[in-house]
C-alpha cells in the first residue's frame, strides 16, 4: 500500500466538513438522528465562510505539518469569528439594517459561536485521531518537527 504523508493527510480532511453533511443531505427529510440534523445547518450556514477558512489553513499546510497543525488546533476559533461576521452580514441582507434587533442578533451570535465551536472541535478532535491511529499503523507517514 502506497503511503501518504501527515500534510498530505491533513490537506485532504479540509474537505470532510463539507463532504460529510453532503453525504447525508439525501437523508435529511427521513432521519430523526439529531446528530445527522445537525449536518444540515453547518452546511447551509458554515460552509461560506468555512470555504474561506479551508482556503487559509490550505495555504498554511504550505508550510509543513507543524505549522499546519498549530493553526488547525485554533481553526474552531477562527470559524467563529467567520461565522459570526458572516451571520450578521446574512441577517443585515435578510431583514434589512432598519428592523435590526440587537438582542436577537447578540443571541445568533452566541448560538452560531457555540454551534461553531463544537462541531469544529469535533472534527478537529475526529481529524486528529484518526491521523495519530494512521501514524502509528504506518499508513501515514509523519513529518519530522
Amino acid at each position: 500500500m502506497k503511503k501518504i504523508t501527515e500534510i498530505r493527510y491533513y490537506r485532504v480532511s479540509l474537505l470532510l466538513p463539507i463532504l460529510l453533511p453532503l453525504a447525508f443531505l439525501p437523508f435529511w427529510k427521513t432521519t430523526t438522528n439529531g446528530a445527522l440534523l445537525m449536518l444540515i445547518p453547518s452546511l447551509i450556514f458554515g460552509a461560506g465562510p468555512y470555504l474561506v477558512l479551508a482556503c487559509l489553513l490550505y495555504r498554511i499546510s504550505k508550510r509543513g505539518a507543524f505549522e499546519f497543525k498549530r493553526w488547525f488546533i485554533l481553526s474552531p476559533l477562527i470559524m467563529v469569528l467567520l461565522s459570526v461576521t458572516s451571520s450578521l452580514g446574512f441577517f443585515i441582507v435578510a431583514v434589512g439594517i432598519r428592523k435590526i434587533n440587537p438582542p436577537l442578533i447578540f443571541v445568533g451570535w452566541i448560538f452560531t459561536g457555540m454551534y461553531s465551536l463544537i462541531i469544529g472541535y469535533i472534527y478537529v478532535g475526529i481529524i486528529n485521531l484518526f491521523a495519530k491511529l494512521l501514524i502509528r499503523l504506518k499508513i501515514i507517514l509523519p513529518e519530522s518537527e
